[in-house]
């Protein structure tokens, strides 16, 4: 099979292009019966696919498009890989808030997949009605060395210590028995995060802290230590058949990070808070590119660095 670079100027994993072969790709050859790559693209949902009405259409667009190109039937290549491609989003919000979020949004891409609450819920849509139902096996692996009382516990502790002007938990519904998220002030979040660090090591629980957001107030993900959006991401891509090399993800804040730091290539949008580009540029990742473009227009400007639009 062919295979595409990521990028020009270094060598992250390529993309296997089934179907096309050489004479396909010099234009001798009928390509009628070709098709666009199966890929798994993950992405984050709030200034990534969302936020900007025009880009989530001309994603939408996009994304049916490379849908209606793909194979009639949904069994696996020969090889055991999917012969189709898998939209999933990677987000903060639990399950009832995408459902409110789709609700309201009529140009968003139903996807296949979700990952909900910063990697501690997937789910995957069945049926005719396209029903929401939650991937056994996931959050069963999420309790080895993780203790729910002792990860609020310490997050309660940051109230006591700052005051409840600079810390406040996060309402009911944003919390699940595998996370524990505050609101902290911006100034504050490293003393916040060594904090319940060291009440964590005490309590001898297994955990780690994501923090995300811009302006004035940073959320503060407390989370199982196999827990998290990269671990989530490659449970959904093993359990799919999909290789590191057909895996994409986009994001725009500091909690997108981890499933970047995955062998696998990455799109972070124009938009993306400074906690991400940061990481970026201190890291200058191969398989990373930094999109031009904000919201999902930068997801399409990545996928078109990796000629996949």
């Amino acid at each position: 099979p062919r295979h595409r670079s990521c990028a020009s100027t270094h060598r992250p994993p390529a993309f296997r292009w089934r179907g096309l072969t050489a004479a396909a790709a010099a234009g001798t050859e009928d390509t009628a019966d070709s098709h666009p790559p199966s890929i798994l693209l993950v992405s984050d949902l709030d200034g990534t696919m969302v936020g900007d009405d025009e880009a989530t259409a001309a994603f939408t667009d996009y994304w049916l498009s490379r849908r209606a190109m793909a194979p009639g039937n949904a069994e696996d290549a020969d090889d055991g890989s999917p012969t189709s491609s898998s939209l999933c989003y990677s987000t903060g919000r639990t399950l009832e808030q995408y459902l409110e979020l789709k609700g309201a949004n009529a140009f968003l891409c139903e996807p296949d997949f979700l990952i909900c609450a910063v990697g501690t819920r997937v789910y995957e849509r069945v049926g005719e009605d396209g029903e929401w139902v939650e991937v056994g096996g996931w959050a069963a692996q999420l309790g080895d060395g993780w203790c729910t009382d002792a990860a609020r516990e310490s997050a309660e502790g940051l109230i006591s210590l700052f005051g409840e002007s600079r810390v406040h938990m996060r309402p009911p519904h944003e919390q699940n028995a595998h996370k524990v998220t505050c609101g902290v002030r911006s100034e504050i979040v490293d003393e916040c995060c060594a904090s319940v660090n060291q009440a964590l090591a005490r309590s001898q629980v297994k955990a780690k802290l994501v923090y995300s957001g811009s302006g004035d107030w940073k959320y503060l993900d407390i989370l199982p230590a196999r827990g998290g959006k990269l671990e989530s991401l490659d449970f959904l891509r093993q359990r799919l058949g999909f290789s590191r090399a057909n895996t994409i993800t986009a994001g725009d804040s500091g909690n997108d990070i981890a499933m970047m730091e995955g062998d696998h290539c990455s799109i972070i949008v124009g938009n993306a808070q400074s906690d991400l580009t940061d990481w970026y540029a201190q890291r200058g990742a191969p398989n990373v590119v930094k999109a031009e473009s904000s919201h999902a227009r930068g997801i399409l400007e990545g996928l078109h660095s990796f000629n996949l639009y």
